[in-house]
């Protein structure tokens, strides 16, 4: 099974879908909250994010 690239939403695509802002995903991703839904590429670092991870992310929007 191979993996396609545009499976995965950056980060901007996620915060459009969410609502979500950028500050409050970092702290999400840091805090392990998405652990096993973001993955890190290349040397720029840049983060990509699992579609399932929009569910975790609404879920807790709607706790807090």
């Amino acid at each position: 099974m191979d993996k396609k690239k545009n499976e995965y939403l950056t980060a901007k695509q996620i915060q459009e879908m969410t609502g979500v802002k950028y500050s409050q995903l970092n702290y999400l991703v840091m805090e392990g909250h998405l652990k096993g839904h973001v993955i890190v590429r290349g040397p720029g670092r840049k983060r990509e994010f699992h579609p399932e991870a929009i569910n975790k992310i609404k879920s807790w929007l709607n706790k807090g």
